[in-house]
């Protein structure tokens, strides 16, 4: 810090602190945990009866989203009452409840969040639904049992949800490939899928269109295909208990 000429205000910092609230997060050693008083906030929320409640009550919940698997695919309901147009009446119905109840059970028992560990391959599930996709990137613990790193989703758009669905396990490599470039770049990655999307494009002829965008990003980073068991369903995979 000297060499750099940087300065510290001792009254912002603190040393050899186990447990500390940054930005929001509890952060230890072990990983980062959600502050239980944001999800008591979200989960305790009144009745939503207008655009203005609904995009508070979202802005708290996109807040966590790092925490909740398919949140975009969760909240589908909420994002699509948020679009009506103003002579449009706005009505909360049992399927906005019951899209606000799942994200309500995920706060109850969040996932604590591992920090990657150098020596250890990544793990990136990638699933798709009609509307969504969904990806979680995880790693095993010096005890082996996998936790996750971080949760990504993404509601598609009307064209996107026309694509196959091997293009859109595509478009999630991209799209993840994108927004988690500075977790990925060190490691080797074990992607975890039905297909083999890696392959796929490559075996394309010409990389032209979408494809040949899709396949620019991933190039970076050191990939490894691992089959998909037939039992795991990442967009409806219940959230876990912190260990």
């Amino acid at each position: 810090m000297r060499t750099h000429k940087l300065k510290m205000n001792p009254k912002k910092y603190a040393f050899g602190v186990r447990l500390s609230n940054f930005l929001g997060f509890f952060v230890h050693q072990r990983g980062v945990k959600i502050d239980k008083n944001k999800a008591r906030a979200i989960m305790k929320s009144p009745s939503i009866i207008n655009k203005v409640q609904l995009q508070m009550l979202l802005g708290k919940i996109n807040f966590l989203r790092g925490f909740i698997a398919n949140l975009a695919g969760k909240i589908q309901p909420l994002t699509l009452l948020l679009r009506l147009k103003n002579q449009e009446k706005f009505k909360w119905g049992p399927q906005h409840q019951e899209a606000f109840d799942k994200v309500k059970v995920c706060l109850a028992f969040p996932p604590m969040l591992m920090p990657p560990h150098r020596r250890k391959p990544l793990k990136l599930y990638i699933s798709v639904s009609e509307k969504s996709i969904g990806r979680l990137l995880a790693q095993n613990n010096e005890g082996e049992k996998e936790q996750a790193i971080y949760y990504l989703s993404k509601i598609l758009t009307e064209v996107e949800t026309r694509y196959t669905s091997i293009d859109k396990l595509c478009l999630a490599s991209y799209f993840i490939a994108c927004k988690l470039r500075h977790y990925m770049l060190p490691y080797h990655i074990h992607i975890i899928a039905k297909i083999d999307v890696i392959k796929y494009m490559l075996s394309k002829p010409i990389l032209t269109g979408r494809i040949g965008k899709w396949i620019l990003a991933p190039s970076e980073f050191s990939f490894q295909y691992v089959p998909q068991k037939a039992n795991y369903r990442l967009l409806d995979q219940a959230p876990r208990t912190p260990r």
